[in-house]
């Protein structure tokens, strides 16, 4: 998978641990690209600091979840924070993190972002 925008299907989530032990929310989508095929990948929150917090709050609400209750969210589907099966777009992005590039699910949007779908005509537009 390469940067650039994406639609994803939410297929599961939960609450794993960092390497240091503390809590990160997790949604795993479904992917499909006419170019990599189907696929799924995990867009990761954080609980570092108060700005962290409040993005993966804002990522959470704009993947469907209501209210912030991680111990829901911890129960994956049977905790029912979130709907299997729900579109939304995903931009991914290359970070650098501690000398190496990784890619990583940076926002998630609902479908209707007209933000989301300009830029998509736009990368399309730069491909052709």
């Amino acid at each position: 998978m390469k940067a650039g925008k994406y639609i994803g299907k939410i297929k599961d989530w939960g609450v794993s641990q960092t390497a240091k032990g503390n809590p990160q929310p997790y949604i795993l989508f479904d992917i499909e690209t006419p170019e990599d095929g189907h696929f799924s990948y995990k867009w990761f929150g954080s609980l570092a600091t108060e700005k962290m917090i409040a993005n993966t709050i804002k990522v959470l609400r704009e993947a469907g979840m209501q209210e912030p209750d991680f111990t829901k969210l911890s129960q994956g589907a049977s905790g029912g924070s979130l709907t299997v099966g729900l579109e939304r777009n995903l931009t991914v992005v290359e970070e650098e993190y501690n000398g190496k590039v990784t890619k990583k699910i940076k926002w998630v949007n609902p479908p209707s972002s007209e933000k989301f779908d300009k830029v998509v005509k736009a990368q399309d537009s730069q491909l052709a």
